[in-house]
């Protein structure tokens, strides 16, 4: 998920998730990557160490979205207050991990 103010606009904030589910339907793999919210591209791997053995929930997700959000170290620029930008982090997070899960479940 990129937020940019107009089409091939550099990102505001980047969020890329991955999750891989286990025979039982826990998380066997996670993965989530920033970009745009830290001086180089990150992997939030708090959050993805949450993940992983849990049963997929959006209370898991919510909680994954927070630990991403704390990974982030975003500046206040003319795209947007810094406080803004982990919030939207956060939120990127629980949509991309609910995308990823319908994903690898269909």
């Amino acid at each position: 998920m990129k937020l940019e103010r107009k089409i091939g606009d550099y990102a505001t904030v980047g969020v890329a998730t991955q999750l891989e589910l286990a025979s039982d339907g826990t998380i066997a793999q996670a993965g989530i990557g920033l970009t745009a919210v830290n001086y180089q591209n990150t992997r939030a791997s708090a959050a993805e160490d949450l993940l992983r053995g849990e049963t997929p929930s959006d209370e898991l997700f919510a909680e994954a979205g927070a630990a991403a959000a704390a990974a982030s170290d975003p500046q206040t620029d003319v795209r947007g207050d810094a406080e803004w930008k982990r919030h939207v982090v956060a939120v990127y997070t629980r949509r991309g991990l609910a995308q990823a899960l319908a994903s690898a479940t269909s």
